[in-house]
């Protein structure tokens, strides 16, 4: 009850032949834009996992319990969540100003 279904077709930016299908389901008073923004942060997401497995291992693992394997997935997550953390702050111009001795 109160939520919608549909079908959302979105075009590329880059490449307006490049066409993208999702099926929705959203409460009714969801705006379209809304669900053009949720889709389009889909890429961001799978991005982020390839990185974590690249380089924090996340897709290694050798586990045969659900426990193991889950605290296989927050360790690998945690850590490729600090590595982007570090990059950032190092990437950032800084704000002290230099001094001369």
């Amino acid at each position: 009850a109160g939520m919608q279904s549909g079908f959302l077709v979105r075009r590329s930016l880059t490449n307006p032949d490049e066409l993208a299908y999702f099926f929705t389901s959203s409460p009714a008073a969801t705006k379209l834009q809304k669900l053009v923004n949720v889709a389009g942060s889909r890429w961001a997401i799978e991005e982020c996992f390839e990185q974590a497995k690249q380089e924090t291992g996340l897709d290694e693992y050798e586990v045969r319990t659900w426990h193991a394997w889950y605290r296989h997935v927050t360790l690998s997550m945690f850590a490729h969540a600090m590595l982007v953390a570090i990059r950032h702050k190092a990437n950032r111009p800084s704000k002290k100003r230099m001094t001369r001795n």
